[in-house]
């Protein structure tokens, strides 16, 4: 797993794609679960070598219902594989969870 960091030393790995990727993590079916800090979730099948799913996690972004001009970023994340949890939080401070987080659930 890659913690994401928007500052200091440490970059966020940017794959020759484009995306910024700030996690890097297999859930408990072995998919490979890709989180950018722009809010976009991936699971790839590394074995069949194709994409299972990819989410849009814009409700995340949201203040009050009332939503930003300028969306904030996920600052930092964490994947917990046995129950296939994601933790992140955005640059509004706060955090969120999601559970089940593999394909066909999400």
């Amino acid at each position: 797993m890659i913690p994401c960091q928007l500052s200091g030393e440490k970059s966020i790995f940017k794959s020759e794609y484009g995306l910024k990727v700030c996690l890097l993590a297999f859930n408990s079916s072995e998919d490979l679960v890709l989180l950018t800090v722009e809010g976009e979730l991936y699971l790839i099948d590394i074995v069949q070598k194709k994409l299972r799913d990819k989410v849009k996690l814009s409700g995340y972004f949201e203040d009050g219902g009332v939503k930003k001009k300028k969306k904030p970023n996920i600052e930092q994340a964490k994947f917990e594989s046995e129950e296939n949890v994601l933790v992140f939080s955005t640059g509004l401070g706060r955090f969120y969870f999601l559970k089940n987080v593999s394909s066909g659930a999400i």
